[in-house]
């Protein structure tokens, strides 16, 4: 058997021994909630609320409006990401920055 296949052994050898010590910890941590149950839940941690759909008009316009609400955010975000790559690239290009 040549050298570097000893090497391979041993670097498995290494690489498997590893992996059960970090599952072990894995295992033992996992029962540990990271919140305890008592704890308030932060307004990221709850769940998104979403607005009553209005079934007074028919369900073609409601789709139309949410739709077009969803475009109206995504042209904001593009205004604002093109505003910041604006001020970037005009720090960028002030001598002495």
């Amino acid at each position: 058997m040549s050298d570097w296949q000893a090497e391979l052994k041993a670097l498995r050898a290494q690489t498997d021994a590893l992996a059960k010590t970090v599952a072990a910890e894995i295992t033992i941590t996992s029962f540990s909630p990271a919140v305890p149950a008592s704890a308030p839940m932060r307004e990221s941690m709850a769940p998104p609320q979403f607005e009553p759909i209005d079934w007074v008009g028919s369900e073609r316009d409601e789709i139309s409006k949410r739709v077009e609400n969803f475009r109206a955010h995504q042209r904001r975000f593009a205004r604002e990401r093109e505003s910041f790559a604006t001020s970037v690239i005009a720090k960028m290009r002030q001598p002495g920055s």
